[in-house]
């Protein structure tokens, strides 16, 4: 057993391409640090459901774990947590995709940091409660960055996979649901990292990870909620880092300067998954609403309107 568990979960709702998918870049890119890979698998009912992901797993040595597939990949993680022994895990998800050699020797490099408590491949400072209160239209830097609801609307809609606010869209037209998904949720900037790719030490996680994780607001909350995990981790004295495919540990005053997430041509991202490959498809009207809804001003595509321009 080493000190590092890499954890992929394979969900049977899903089918085999996303798990294959992750496999081959896993294959393709050398990890750069010793560690054991462990498959969680969600929601399979039987050694024949499970018989094509075991073969194409032949010639790695793995660990397996199975639980039913109720609640989100949040559920599913700390379950693993609980069971595993190793000092550190890496958790990714479903949709993960490899794109740089080293990339697991990078999170566990800025992991290994003295005072470092959580890393991961992507990040943002998008808010809901900020996103809320535009919808509402009152006056914020959403309002500034992504203009008209209309159009950034449309934009959203545009897009493959929306920045998680559906629910908010509609609460927002309901005033009365409003605080329900507002409430728990930090102003812009609300630094974050996202789920798609963190590592961090057993014991914390365990100790920052509470309730069911069964609902998409509980998920949401848990990744961008002012008691989210970064919140809690930050709380405690520890820090968090954003980490490049170059192994640049970033902090989160610097995260709209890397070209990361919904940023760029996201040039630096070592773990892509459908949120960025969303991005990553877009015409510039999407890409354009992704980056302001992740960056607000420090987006990289937002050209404030000067006097001269405005009639």
């Amino acid at each position: 057993m080493t000190a590092v568990a890499l954890c992929h979960l394979a969900r049977k709702a899903n089918g085999i391409e996303p798990f294959d998918r992750f496999i081959s870049s896993y294959e393709q890119h050398g990890a750069g640090v010793d560690h054991d890979l462990v498959i969680i698998f969600k929601g399979f009912r039987g050694p024949e459901e499970l018989e094509p992901y075991r073969r194409r797993l032949r010639g790695h040595t793995f660990e397996e774990l199975q639980i039913p597939d109720d609640g989100l990949d949040l559920g599913a993680y700390l379950a693993a947590a609980r069971e595993l022994d190793q000092e550190r895990l890496c958790f990714v998800n479903s949709f993960s995709r490899v794109l740089a050699d080293g990339w697991l020797g990078h999170l566990y490099e800025a992991l290994s940091q003295p005072g470092i408590g959580l890393v991961g491949a992507t990040g943002s400072w998008a808010s809901h409660r900020s996103y809320g209160f535009y919808l509402l239209g009152a006056p914020n830097v959403y309002r500034r960055v992504l203009g008209p609801r209309a159009e950034s609307g449309a934009a959203f809609r545009e897009a493959a996979s929306s920045p998680k606010m559906g629910r908010i869209r509609g609460a927002a037209y309901a005033i009365a649901g409003l605080p329900k998904e507002v409430v728990g949720y930090p102003g812009f900037p609300a630094a974050h990292l996202r789920t798609n790719a963190f590592a961090l030490r057993r014991a914390l996680f365990l100790e920052h990870t509470q309730g069911s994780l069964r609902s998409k607001t509980a998920a949401y909350q848990f990744e961008a909620g002012s008691a989210g995990l970064t919140s809690k981790v930050i709380k405690s004295g520890l820090g968090v880092r954003l980490v490049t495919r170059t192994g640049e540990s970033v902090a989160p005053s610097d995260w709209p300067k890397v070209e990361v997430f919904w940023q760029g041509e996201q040039s630096q991202l070592m773990v892509a998954d459908n949120q960025t490959e969303t991005y990553a498809r877009g015409n510039q009207s999407v890409r354009r609403a992704l980056s302001g809804f992740a960056w607000g001003d420090r987006s990289w595509s937002y050209r404030p309107q000067t006097k001269a321009a405005v009639k």
